[in-house]
């Protein structure tokens, strides 16, 4: 049956641990997909495009997970449920999202130095792999809350489903709170004399760092094997 995840309850079955990672997966990328908003406008403009391009850098983000999530629903089937392949779906296609951050950041970081063409075509280079990195972690979402549909009680449902409306609104709310924590952090209280170029690079580095401890929860936590709710038969594949 392979190795237990570090954290995971040997027998798969539902646990606060469980629930508390499901909810940071839904909060911290929404709070990274969104604290880039507070920069975007001056971001665009100062690599050469109009402020109406900087919404495409918000744009992106439902329309990808759109199709990631359309893509992604054709992966698992909830009647032949294979726990270690659903979990390697969501862990590997976050992962690339999450690690694609830093590549997206160090383009945006070089590209003060270019020309005002080089800046136009970083703008957009990074736009699409936006785009595509999205989309792709997005293939995700069908099996992971297939996943959280097994192994939840039907009792608890309705409290954890409240809590992931929490979590969003929360993941919404805090972009902008924690884009104006990182600026702080890197410039202090000269955060407004430095480039929207170098900002929007930073605020990249930032939701990179905050995904990257929840995909680790998540690897610890999410079991290999599942107790389905109100069943004593383990799910595995």
């Amino acid at each position: 049956m392979g190795g237990k995840p570090l954290l995971a309850r040997r027998d798969g079955s539902n646990s606060t641990l469980l629930q508390v990672s499901i909810q940071l997966t839904w909060l911290l990328p929404t709070v990274s997909s969104t604290v880039v908003i507070p920069v975007c406008r001056d971001y665009a403009l100062a690599v050469g495009e109009s402020s109406t391009a900087s919404g495409l850098m918000i744009g992106v983000v439902p329309l990808g997970a759109l199709i990631g999530m359309v893509a992604g629903k054709g992966l698992v089937t909830e009647n032949d449920w294979n726990q270690r392949y659903a979990r390697k779906i969501v862990l590997y296609t976050h992962g690339l999202w999450i690690f694609s951050m830093p590549a997206m950041a160090v383009i945006i970081q070089a590209s003060v130095e270019w020309s005002p063409h080089g800046k136009r075509l970083s703008f957009w280079s990074v736009l699409f792999l936006y785009f595509l990195t999205v989309t792709f972690g997005s293939m995700m979402m069908v099996p992971w809350r297939t996943m959280w549909n097994l192994f939840t009680p039907q009792t608890d449902k309705t409290f954890w489903s409240m809590m992931t409306q929490c979590s969003k609104a929360f993941g919404f709310v805090g972009g902008p709170i924690f884009f104006a924590f990182v600026s702080f952090l890197v410039h202090g209280s000269q955060a407004s004399q430095v480039s929207p170029i170098s900002m929007m690079s930073w605020a990249f580095m930032g939701g990179f760092f905050i995904n990257a401890i929840e995909l680790l929860l998540a690897a610890a936590v999410f079991p290999t094997v599942i107790q389905q709710a109100d069943s004593d038969s383990g799910l595995d594949g």
